[in-house]
């Protein structure tokens, strides 16, 4: 490829460096502007109560980590207490305990900014170390000015920008993942133990971000068996099985460690309790006979008196450490089998589908992203028996292996869901367009680079909210994809301020999320469901509706998709004039 060649390290250095900066500089104002997500006011909860009480039983679908790091900075308001309400607190209302923590607690709304950008900051700043894994992993296996390209597409990258300042897990896991196989590509071409204990240090604290990285354990040391099969390094069985007792032995430490030193055995908790007493409840219900048969036959196998019953109460005595972690990996394997009301095409359905991610990454990824994407599948199909040594099939495989897995999740909310195989492509594709001469690749990258921030740019501020253009544009994904791909609370302060400015006139307004309504008009009104305006007319006044409301299929709002709204805040909430 022909590149410039007037001191081109340091030109390649400048654009990715300022890519980085400017993202970043995105990254704080959406941080600011962005009104309280749906999750984030949970996931505070949670970490305030970790460090203020030392109780784990806020929020266990997600490991501690991440939201501990987020309440850090809130420790210094001695208003915060999470316990504050005894009944939440006993009924573990983590939702209720958010809201009472941010609107009641903090009652000035700009407190509630302040703090939410507090806690946003350290998701910032797991965001800008992966954009710097990106950087160097991209230039070691290729060049600067491929680690400039992997660089700019991530950085420009609109779901990262949208979700890379909230209080989530989903960049955490991201950036942990990528920064592990970037230190297994390291240390299969020059083993060493200072790798080691890097690789495994960084693997233990991705497991105490998110759940979904438990696919790292058969992935990575799958992944590490192959390289040890093809004997093409220095990589042996031997360094195999020392790396991974020693990521064993550190994720086992480093667990605990988090989690307080918590020793604690199953019987001592509540939720045991009430799933012995569910369980038998079921049994003697005419029910049983319409659950799924893996549910049935656990329940007939666990009749009072039986073998298998006796062998769980005699384990659910026995002290466990990090008893919450391994709580937390039970609640949201019961949450996938359960499954999640999710959005698609116009229908909702709560068992997902097999095929909503590929179609939430064709419907968010920006166009010349595809495009380059396209292009190199093309290019590097001829040399396809090429990709196979380690430097390689350590990047591409877990980017398909993290896809293949995600078909079976049937929690199917988000692209955000999906967000590790993004950094982890963008590396990939820098590696190949530099390393394919051609005319085709020369362009595809010059594009991608240049159109990238026009698209962030013309977005701005709704990417959370994203579309491209063949998905119908922010404006039209609503058709498509609904929930945390649109709809994610993040427009109430831009509501507020509208209405403010209106002189917050009299409204009938239906949010979707867990900020009370109050906080963006004190006094709304309710509006009419279909049944009321088929009896009544149409209602005079100010509608304001969020589309997680209105394209809901069980939802009684179907009267308004017939009207055209007089104006969109953000990208997110329809305002509808009938005065």
């Amino acid at each position: 490829m022909n590149l410039p060649k007037s001191d081109p390290k340091r030109l390649a250095r400048l654009i990715a460096g300022l890519a980085l900066i400017s993202a970043l500089v995105v990254q704080c104002i959406g941080a600011w502007t962005d009104s309280q997500t749906t999750d984030e006011g949970a996931h505070l909860a949670a970490g305030l109560s970790y460090w203020r009480t030392g109780d784990w039983r806020l929020n266990p679908e997600h490991p501690a980590l991440v939201k501990l790091l987020a309440a850090a900075p809130l420790l210094f308001s001695s208003r915060l207490q999470p316990t504050a309400d005894p009944a939440l607190w006993a009924n573990r209302d983590q939702w209720s305990i958010g809201r009472l923590l941010l609107y009641q607690q903090l009652t000035p709304p700009g407190e509630t900014k302040i703090a939410l950008f507090l806690a946003r900051l350290p998701i910032i700043l797991i965001w800008l170390g992966l954009g710097l894994v990106v950087w160097r992993w991209a230039a070691a296996r290729t060049s600067e000015w491929g680690g400039m390209l992997a660089t700019v597409l991530y950085a420009f990258d609109p779901t990262l920008l949208g979700h890379g300042h909230l209080v989530t897990t989903d960049v955490a896991v991201a950036a942990g993942m990528t920064a592990t196989f970037w230190l297994a590509t390291k240390l299969v071409n020059r083993p060493r133990w200072r790798m080691v204990i890097w690789l495994a240090v960084i693997f233990s604290l991705t497991q105490l971000t998110k759940f979904s990285a438990l696919i790292l354990w058969p992935l990575l040391f799958g992944l590490l068996a192959v390289v040890v099969v093809t004997a093409q390094t220095g990589w042996t069985w031997s360094w195999w099985r020392r790396t991974l007792f020693i990521t064993m032995a550190i994720s086992a430490i480093t667990t605990w460690t988090v989690y307080g030193f918590e020793v604690q055995p199953a019987n001592s908790d509540p939720r045991i309790a009430q799933l012995w007493s569910e369980r038998d409840a079921l049994a003697s219900s005419p029910e049983l006979t319409t659950m799924p048969p893996l549910i049935q036959s656990l329940t007939r196998a666990t009749e009072p008196g039986s073998r298998l019953r006796a062998q769980l109460e005699s384990f659910a005595r026995v002290p466990i450490p990090a008893y919450s972690y391994w709580r937390g990996i039970f609640a949201l394997t019961s949450h996938n089998f359960w499954g999640h009301a999710a959005y698609l095409f116009g229908e909702q359905s709560s068992q997902g589908w097999w095929y909503y991610f590929p179609v939430a990454i064709a419907a968010k990824t920006p166009l010349p992203v595809l495009g380059l994407g396209v292009v190199l599948l093309a290019l590097a199909w001829p040399r396809r028996r090429q990709l196979w040594v380690p430097r390689h099939f350590l990047l591409i495989i877990p980017i398909i292996g993290y896809l293949v897995w995600s078909l079976t999740s049937r929690i199917n909310i988000g692209l955000r869901h999906v967000l590790p195989v993004y950094p982890l492509f963008y590396i990939a594709a820098a590696s190949l367009i530099t390393w394919i001469n051609g005319r085709w690749a020369h362009w595809a990258l010059w594009l991608t680079v240049a159109s990238l921030p026009i698209i962030v740019w013309a977005a701005w501020p709704n990417t959370i909210g994203y579309f491209n253009v063949l998905a119908g544009g922010t404006g039209g994904g609503h058709r498509i994809l609904l929930d945390s791909n649109m709809d994610w609370n993040q427009d109430l302060w831009r509501l507020r301020d509208e209405l403010q400015a209106a002189g917050n006139p009299p409204a009938m307004i239906a949010l979707f999320g867990s900020v009370p309504v109050e906080v963006v008009l004190p006094r709304p009104n309710r509006i009419p469901t279909d049944n009321e305006v088929a009896t009544a007319g149409l209602p005079r006044g100010l509608v304001v509706i969020s589309k997680g409301i209105l394209y809901s299929v069980d939802q009684p709002f179907h009267w308004l998709r017939k009207l055209s709204p007089s104006k969109t805040i953000g990208s997110s909430i329809l305002m509808y004039d009938l005065r």
